[in-house]
């Protein structure tokens, strides 16, 4: 075999390799996207499963955050965090938007108008003196409080949820008299 045959050869074996490298690297950053959604692989049938619902889910976030002026980028993973703990933030969060709608309530009630983002509600029911300033204080701490069981990897134990529940349920009571 001559050396010019032999490179038709080995160019021939090699042109779809070369190829395929070619075009991974040229589509390397949505091929590293697409491979940070796979839920599940198995090997024997080569089943690759990806976590479709997860990319729209994002997908709809990072729109909403371009259109409110955010331009870093979301990480579509999630720190993973134990059942118990998400059933207890996930008891904190619904008591915390109980008192919220609480807030909007009152304010709507009063304003005629409820305030455009969450954020706005505390300072809106102080502004339009929905809260008494004892009032504005304690839910202020429950919002802390809240924050604190929503962000901190800390440890978040039965008592300290009950007592979140027993507090939010009394200014709960409060706002809707």
């Amino acid at each position: 075999m001559s050396p010019l045959e032999f490179i038709a050869v080995m160019t021939g074996h090699l042109a779809w390799p070369i190829a395929l490298v070619l075009v991974a690297f040229a589509l390397r950053r949505p091929l590293l996207g697409l491979l940070r959604t796979i839920s599940s692989v198995k090997y024997g049938g080569a089943e690759v499963l990806f976590d479709a619902q997860a990319i729209e889910v994002k997908a709809s976030v990072e729109e909403s955050a371009r259109s409110q002026g955010v331009t870093k980028e979301i990480p579509l993973s999630v720190p993973s965090i134990s059942p118990t703990k998400a059933h207890n933030i996930g008891r904190i969060v619904a008591a915390w938007q109980d008192i919220e709608r609480a807030l909007r309530d009152k304010i709507l009630t009063k304003t005629g108008s409820e305030p455009a983002r969450s954020s706005n509600v505390l300072q809106l029911a102080l502004a339009e003196r929905v809260l008494t300033d004892d009032q504005a204080r304690a839910v202020n701490g429950l919002n802390v409080m809240r924050n604190l069981a929503v962000h901190d990897r800390g440890a978040l134990d039965e008592a300290k949820v009950n007592d979140f529940l027993v507090l939010a349920q009394a200014m709960l009571t409060v706002l809707r008299m």
